[in-house]
Parts: structure tokens; sequence; C-alpha cells
């Protein structure tokens, strides 16, 4: 008998006195919960943040703020839709976990606002019909 262990025994489902079920994945999926906040580009600091579930339950992140580079990690936690209240915003912005905590979830401001601008210098006499 083998006592190799295991190479994925932090994916394998455990039963309650430890052994591991052969072929049972954990599947239970983490991500971090991490926003980065901007404004017209820039990153916003000191900004309060509350989270929510979908359901409207208050998660425990006591003194959640942006830092200097706008950003907010709160820690790992299971994948699935949340609500982020900022200080000073009417709406409510939809977020998820992210994978990897140096790439947090961006949120730009106002709540609601378009991830990116389009600025465009049309000149509309050019499709008139100049004989």
């Amino acid at each position: 008998m083998s006592t190799a262990p295991d190479p994925l025994s932090a994916n394998v489902r455990r039963g309650p006195s430890g052994e591991a079920k052969p072929n049972a994945i954990d599947e239970t999926p983490w991500g971090w919960l991490a926003v980065y906040v901007e404004f017209l580009g820039e990153p916003v600091k000191g900004l309060k943040l509350k989270f929510y579930s979908e359901g409207m339950a208050l998660l425990n992140f006591p003194g959640a703020e942006t830092n200097d580079q706008g950003i907010y990690v709160a820690g790992r936690i299971l994948v699935g839709r949340y609500l982020c209240q900022i200080e000073g915003q009417k709406r409510l912005a939809r977020i998820t976990p992210v994978e990897n905590k140096e790439k947090p979830f961006c949120i730009v401001l106002p709540v609601g606002r378009p991830y990116f601008d389009i600025a465009v210098d049309a000149k509309f006499d050019t499709f008139r019909n100049n004989p």
C-alpha cells in the first residue's frame, strides 16, 4: 500500500474522520472580495464601503475603506454575486469575487457609469449631399 500523499489533497473531499473520498473533489468555488474604485480614470481613496449578499444580508467587514490606490481587499469569499455600497453613492454596485486579489473588481463612479467613455469629434456636415 502506498503512503504517498494525494497530489490533490487540498481539493479532495474528506469524510468525517478525515479519510479521502475517491472521485469526490470539493468544488466549493472561492474568490477574493477585492474592489478598485475609480472616478474619471483616477483611483478614489478613503471611501467607506459596505458589502451585502444578494439577499441584502450585511457582510461583516468592519473598517472597509479604499486605500491610496483606490483598492480594498476584504479576503476570500464564496463565489457569487454581491452588492457594494460606496460612501456618497445612491446606487449599489453589483460585484463578484475575483480569482486574483491583485486584479480587483473595477467599480466606476458614479455607480452605473460605463467602464469607458468614447469621445468623438464628428463633423456631421460631411454626411450632407454637397453638389
